[in-house]
């Protein structure tokens, strides 16, 4: 049960009872995102001044897919760079040490026998760049490895920052063997795909402000834009957004009409 004085506040009516309740599940399970989904725009003002993240039914439903689709962006990211390392390593590792680099009887001289996932494919990087492909690319690059496999180890849950940095880390790797593999192209393609999908809104990014969790960024300087602005924003992106897809299709029905018009 929440109670108010928990929390050192009174519950004076039925809005300050959920927003107590939110607080007391934040403080019970910090590791877990808690999300006050309403409608009411003044309980959701309420919520975002006590730090409370609040989202609208539309707006939770638009995070969702918005988060289902940076998944679709990290496993195609991930199959991306698994190709093309996977490709780099065994021919860099047979240029080597040609068939003896599988020859079991020896014991095998790769730190990984294939098939491999993406993570066998950066472990055996690591352990073979100094003997193998620092040979053929400047070694400096073996600290994107490193850092690629901190993300993937990390296990926590990526952001679009974290994952935005995973993939221009990835996007250096995979380039830095352009000359060692023809799939290099359609991979660095995809990522500056994935790139680009991940950058935030504009008004967000000059406002210095997270539009993911709705708040400044620690340290960020200067105060706070306030927390009615900040509704509004968000609610006028979606409306641009949404304008903008409308006028798109307003203009293909004015060019086919031009066109038939200029035809007849």
């Amino acid at each position: 049960m929440c109670t108010a004085a928990s929390h050192g506040q009174n519950a004076e009516n039925n809005d300050d009872r959920v927003l107590l309740c939110c607080l007391q599940y934040q403080s019970l399970y910090p590791e877990c995102a808690v999300i006050l989904c309403t409608d009411d725009k003044n309980l959701c003002s309420k919520a975002l001044v006590s730090g409370v993240n609040a989202l609208s039914k539309n707006d939770l439903e638009d995070q969702i897919e918005r988060e289902q689709e940076q998944e679709q962006e990290e496993e195609a990211e991930a199959a991306s760079m698994w190709k093309v390392l996977s490709d780099v390593l065994e021919l860099e590792m047979k240029a080597v040490y040609e068939e003896l680099w599988l020859e079991v009887t020896l014991g095998t001289i790769v730190l990984l026998k294939p098939p491999w996932t993406l993570h066998d494919v950066l472990r055996c990087l690591k352990k073979h760049w100094i003997a193998v492909f620092g040979q053929v690319v400047p070694r400096r690059h073996l600290d994107n490895v490193l850092h690629l496999l901190d993300f993937f180890n990390s296990g926590q849950t990526a952001t679009c920052d974290t994952t935005a940095a995973a993939v221009w880390q990835a996007k250096e790797l995979v380039n830095v063997f352009r000359e060692r593999s023809r799939l290099v192209p359609g991979a660095v393609s995809t990522m500056e795909n994935i790139s680009n999908a991940l950058r935030p809104a504009p008004v967000f990014r000059v406002l210095g402000f997270d539009h993911e969790a709705m708040q400044r960024p620690v340290g960020g300087a200067g105060p706070p834009p306030p927390q009615d602005a900040v509704v509004c924003l968000h609610e006028l992106r979606s409306v641009v957004a949404q304008l903008l897809r409308a006028f798109s299709r307003s203009v293909c029905v004015c060019v086919c009409v031009c066109v038939c018009v200029c035809v007849s």
